[in-house]
Formats: structure tokens, sequence, C-alpha cells
């Protein structure tokens, strides 16, 4: 490596280092409100620091046994689940850079990577991601190290790159469907007789990697590639709400079970998911207008066999990603391909120098780069800091809830129900999270909740509304409950809103 692609690359993490810090303020965490998803990796990693390992049918191993070895090295839960997607956030660049380089030059590479690092979504998946950077990352390197693939015959480095794929399952049960499509891939620029030996070494080490998600996963529900995932794809398909429907099914099946169940909305949920992918900004304006128009021609006039291995390998891959949803967490593989496809037909399509007789020459491409990726920089800043004023309300709810009910002489979270799947730090920000029963998902207004939580033996009830008169009708709640001659009162303890969100908190008393 010349010291010139060394210092652009340096230059690249740098940037993005201070992009992430000038974006998102330090004390703010743009995944506040994913307290769900916090607390159900904390206890499983809690139990793997414990010994005693309790498994999620919603989260594979990895992530949680990575937070627990940062946490034997002393690094406590917060700051690792906080910093862990930074670093990787940085070998993505890294990888990009090097596979951009590879399809084209330098310079593209070195705009691409500028293009991704101010990108919306790869600033937020930045800090306190969860395992989607990671993930991303790993399958990216998956995909990477096919490049002159035709020319390995080392067994020991094809068993390395399955591993790869391996550990990338660990983390994300999607990568699993990556599989079949490199072990084809390995039989056409191998043959038949090396394929079949190449893709046994290969589906080895996937083996290799995969197995401490295989074996947990045998141990705990009998089926080394069980996972619930599958419920969550029902509920997309058959609307949240259709909760007594989904206990008739038994609630245990997989993809092809929730296919066989309802075809018609498997189908227009997958078109809809590819639909939104294409129409939704996961990639800055302006560059995504490039985009697509520029991977096309790159795909048509340049003869590149490795390119066309991952675009089938990606096609493959969000094909699988749009059955569960067009989730940007999932896109991140994605990306650098994107920023390849604008920066590329910026470069194919507009003169390097624009002569002028007076003034001589401008370098016109370079300028015209520069400028879309300062606005795409500000384009980050204000949607991001739009969104921060959101996380800070969310952020300043939780705190007065938890305030409120430690004030009140609450030491047990079993008696609050809550309308959202909230989660509280109490007594205090570290003390462990508390997870809230929550209110049926047929229940749609504020009366049943009331009234469940009343019969339910609650004595207190969390209304929480992400988006504003979306819940039902509020106006003079209490009053209306007494008319309900249900032998109760009710005590509004705290309450919060603004232009969205509302919360409310009642205590309820016999």
């Amino acid at each position: 490596m010349s010291r010139q692609i060394f210092f652009l690359i340096l230059l690249v993490l740098v940037l993005h280092i201070i992009t992430v810090f000038t974006i998102l303020k330090p004390h703010i965490n743009p995944y506040i409100g994913d307290m769900m998803d916090k607390h159900m990796v904390y206890m499983v990693s809690k139990s793997i620091i414990e010994g005693d390992i309790q498994p999620s049918p919603y989260w594979n191993i990895g992530y949680p046994a990575l937070l627990a070895l940062t946490h034997k090295f002393g690094v406590p839960y917060i700051t690792a689940e906080r910093w862990l997607s930074l670093p990787f956030s940085l070998l993505m660049l890294l990888l990009t850079f090097l596979v951009v380089m590879r399809l084209s030059d330098v310079k593209v590479a070195f705009f691409t990577c500028l293009a991704m690092s101010v990108s919306q979504v790869f600033i937020l998946k930045s800090i306190g991601a969860k395992d989607f950077m990671l993930s991303g990352a790993l399958i990216l390197a998956s995909i990477v190290v096919f490049y002159n693939f035709s020319d390995e015959n080392r067994n020991w480095r094809i068993i390395l790159y399955g591993l790869i794929l391996g550990v990338a399952f660990t983390f994300r049960y999607i990568s699993i469907y990556l599989l079949p499509v490199f072990i084809v891939y390995i039989f056409i620029i191998k043959g038949r007789r090396a394929g079949l030996y190449q893709s046994l070494y290969y589906t080895a080490g996937f083996i290799v990697g995969a197995l401490p998600q295989f074996s947990i996963a045998t141990c705990e529900w009998g089926n080394p590639l069980y996972s619930e995932n599958a419920k969550t794809i029902w509920f997309t398909i058959n609307h949240i709400n259709d909760w007594a429907r989904f206990l008739t099914t038994g609630g245990r099946f997989n993809i092809i079970g929730v296919f066989a169940d309802n075809p018609l909305g498997f189908i227009v949920n997958w078109v809809r998911s590819i639909n939104a992918f294409i129409t939704s900004f996961h990639l800055n304006p302006p560059l995504i207008y490039l985009s697509y128009a520029g991977l096309i021609v790159f795909l048509i006039k340049v003869k590149n066999n490795w390119f066309r291995f991952i675009i089938v390998a990606l096609s493959i891959y969000l094909a699988i990603t749009f059955v569960y949803r067009a989730y940007s967490d999932y896109l991140l593989p994605v990306l650098p391909f994107l920023a390849f496809g604008g920066v590329w037909f910026i470069f194919r399509f507009i003169p390097e120098r624009l002569e002028r007789r007076r003034l001589g020459w401008f370098p016109i491409r370079f300028i015209i780069v520069v400028l879309v990726i300062l606005y795409m920089f500000a384009y980050s800043y204000n949607r991001i800091n739009r969104t921060d004023e959101a996380v800070v309300w969310e952020r300043e709810a939780i705190r007065g809830v938890a305030e409120v009910l430690r004030d009140d002489g609450v030491d047990d979270p079993s008696v609050v129900l809550s309308t959202d799947l909230w989660y509280l730090y109490l007594p205090d920000a570290r003390a462990d999270l508390w997870e809230y029963d929550q209110v049926p998902f047929d229940m749609s207004e504020p009366d049943e909740a009331l009234e469940y939580a009343v019969r339910g033996g609650y004595h207190y009830l969390l209304l929480y509304d992400r988006y504003k008169d979306a819940y039902g009708d509020w106006d003079g709640l209490p009053e209306r409950l007494m008319e309900m001659d249900l032998p109760y009162e009710f005590e509004l303890l705290l309450e919060m809103e603004d232009t969205r969100r509302r919360l409310e908190l009642y205590r309820i008393m016999e």
C-alpha cells in the first residue's frame, strides 16, 4: 500500500470520527427510545457473565456475548453498548475504500467513503446501534474476500472466508441466506470438482463460526436455526392489533409458515418493502438520485465478474431483508455500493475540467463532488438534530416517570402497566432496566387500558402515545372512568406533552 493510499484512508477515518462527534451530541443517544431491545440484550449479556446463559429467540448470541466479553475487561455495559459500533463503522469504511479502489480508482474510492461517512443512516448507526454495524461490516467483509477467488487454492484461507460469514451469523440470522449464494459462486468460478471441495471447506468454516449460535439454539429450543423473527413478520403482515388471531396459530412458525398463513399479505408486504427501499433516502440526496443510474451503467459498461457477483449477492440479501421490512438497520452492507454508484456516475459523465478563455480552467468534477458531499453533511446535520428534539423529550419523560414512581415509593415494576414497550431506569440511571407489563395489543382506547389495569390489579398505569391523538380520546379520561362504575379512583401523577407526543401517569386507588 502506497503512502498516498494510506494517508487517504487515514483521512477518511479521522473525518468520519469528527463528523460523528460534530453531528451526534455526545450526551444524546440516538437510540434511547429503543429500550426494549436494549433490555433484552442486557439480560442475555448478564446471564452470560453469571455463567447461566439465558438466550433470547429474538437475538443471536454474538452481540450479547461481545458485551459480556468487554465487561470482563472492565468496560461498563452502557459504555460498551454505546461505543462498540464506532470501530466497526471505521472497518466498514476501510473495506469500502478497498472494494471501490479495485472496482475503479483511488479518487472514486476516497469520495465514495466521504459520501458514505456523512450520510444520515451511517452516522446514526456509528454510535449505539446495537449489532447492526457489526453484522453489516462482517457481511461486507464476507463479500470482499471473494475478490480474485478464482486464484485462491489455499484451503485454510477458504475456511477463514467461511468463518467470517459464520461469525456474522452469530450476530444476525439473515447472514445465513448468503451461504448458498457464495457456494454457487464457488462452483461457477472453480468448476464442478474443485468447486465441490472448496465449497465444503467454505461450509466447514461457516459452521465453525456459527457454532456458538447453533449450539445454544439446539440446546434451548431443539433447533439450530430456531428464531422467533417470523413472529415479527406475522404481525407486520396481519396488523399488530390481531393478537387474538395470532394466539390461534400457536405462535410458533417459520417464514414458510407465515407465507402459508397469509400468502397475499406476505407478497403485498414484500412489494411495499421494495418500494420503501427505492423511494427512501437510505443515502442522502442528491447522491441517491445518481446511485441507481451509476450502478446500472457500471454493470453494463464494465465487464467485472466480481462486481456482478456482488450485485447478485446483495440483491438476494435485499430480497430476503424485504421479507422482514426495509429497515435501514439491515441495509448497511448495501450503502457502500449506493455511494459508489453515485460518485462513479459523476466521475464518468462530468468532465474533469471546464475550459474558459479568459478565466482559464476549472476542476468542475472536483467542485461538484465536494458540493454534493457538503450538502449531504448539511442534510444529515439538520435531519439528525431535528430528531434529537424527540430524543431529548423522551429521555426527560423517562426520567420524569422514574422520579415520580420513586417518590411514590415504588420498588417493584410489576405494579405498573404501560401502553408502550417502555423500559425505565430505576431508581437511577445506573440501575438495571425495569420492564413494565404491557397493555394487550387489542386495546385501542385509553378507557379500555385503564379498565384492564384495574381488573389486573395494577397500581399504576402509564399512558404514552408516540404519535399524539393516535391512541384514542384522552380528554376527560378520569371522569369517563368514573362513569364505568368501577370501585376505584384515578389520580393523575404526571402529564407531559409536546406537538407530537403525550404522556400521562395515573395512580389507581381503591
